[in-house]
């Protein structure tokens, strides 16, 4: 195989890439404005943060294999 004939399977590739993408770019733009929001206007809040662990006898230990302190 030649570098030409590399050359041309490559931008083949790559054109039949853009092809699928040109004929789906109103799904792709619904899509980023579901997470992004339309041009112009303010994207959707953050997720809430998460919990913080719970904490106690068994919340915060590292290692859950060793056996509970004694008390």
């Amino acid at each position: 195989m030649f570098k030409i004939d590399v050359l041309r399977e490559q931008i083949d590739k790559y054109r039949q890439v853009f092809i699928v993408t040109a004929a789906q770019i109103q799904k792709l733009d619904d899509s980023m404005t579901k997470y992004f929001g339309a041009p112009g206007e303010n994207p959707p809040p953050p997720p809430p943060p998460r919990p913080p662990p719970p904490s106690g006898p068994f919340g915060d230990r590292t290692n859950r294999n060793q056996p509970p302190p004694n008390r």
